[in-house]
């Protein structure tokens, strides 16, 4: 049994047990779940708009990133591959997106799938500086040190790695066996990025700024649910479902989030029925707006292949 078996399997079994204990827990809980329905208006749209606003960040991060390969694009491919991507990532499991993305730009931009790793490699390690940073900032603010020394350590040890990977200068000769050839040309790729001090910078902005989005998001649900929670908290909630997003084991870390909020709130005294609201609202709009602008990009982009 290859890798992908066995990956599709362990998705499919989370989704099952998470899934079966979902009906359950609503079908035993069902009250706890009318305010739903008073969710205004106001903060739907508000969610929408920021969650456009990360599609369009997420594009711009590939368009800056290309231009360190020479490749130019066009708004219909910076935008389009966004949210392509992104709707893979949400209706397939282990990142599926990112791999239509990769196809798209070796047939229509000849980049090597050895490069595209590269860029994507730079998406995991900006990601990892960024909310490893904040969760530390947000542990120090909450607990004292002795209470969260281990998690706090945790998180040190994925900055520091992560920064390493930036300064250190790996060498791997191409012309070594397989696989050394190939993840030689991967990081042949991760150092034409890494020597470009702008373009860090920028990704690193843009980084920045998607994580502003994902914490902000995460806030209005909570209010919008009536849900009083301090903006600290929300960071670290948020630091850690993106650090676990990066492996996305399911389809949309379905499942797998939704867990994380549930055990969190048993120390930040919410409950499991507020969790399960909150990513309600997350996934619903999410899925609505990429539904709407999926199939629209995805044949724009498919028709400049032809």
């Amino acid at each position: 049994m290859n890798y992908s078996k066995i990956s599709e399997i362990i998705s499919l079994i989370i989704i099952c047990i998470f899934t079966i204990w979902l009906v359950w827990y609503i079908s035993n809980n069902s009250d706890n779940f009318i305010s739903m329905k008073n969710i205004s208006i106001h903060s739907i749209i508000i969610l929408s708009i920021f969650y456009l606003l990360t599609l369009i960040l997420n594009g711009l991060y590939t368009k800056v990133i290309l231009r360190s390969f020479y490749i130019n694009l066009g708004f219909i491919e910076w935008f389009g591959t966004s949210v392509v991507t992104t709707m893979g990532n949400i209706l397939m499991p282990f990142r599926a997106g990112a791999g239509l993305k990769a196809v798209y730009l070796k047939m229509h931009h000849n980049l090597s799938i050895s490069y595209f790793l590269s860029t994507l490699s730079s998406v995991y390690i900006f990601n990892l500086i960024v909310f490893s940073f904040l969760g530390i900032i947000s542990l120090l603010y909450l607990f004292s040190i002795n209470d969260v020394f281990r998690v706090i350590i945790f998180f040190i040890a994925i900055l520091f790695i992560s920064i390493a990977c930036i300064i250190i200068k790996p060498l791997i000769n191409e012309d070594s066996v397989f696989p050394l050839n190939k993840l030689a040309k991967i990081v042949k790729g991760w150092n034409l990025i890494r020597n470009n001090k702008l373009l860090i910078t920028k990704l690193i902005f843009i980084t920045v700024l998607l994580a502003c989005f994902d914490i902000i998001r995460l806030y209005i649900c909570f209010n919008a649910i009536n849900v009083s929670i301090s903006i600290w908290i929300i960071i670290l909630i948020t630091s850690v479902l993106s650090l676990s997003s990066l492996i996305n084991l399911t389809p949309g870390s379905f499942g797998v989030h939704e867990t994380i909020t549930i055990f969190l709130g048993s120390i930040f005294n919410y409950s499991s029925a507020e969790a399960l609201l909150v990513h309600m609202l997350l996934r619903g709009i999410f899925l609505i707006e990429i539904l709407i602008f999926g199939p629209i990009f995805m044949r724009l982009l498919i028709k400049k292949i032809k």
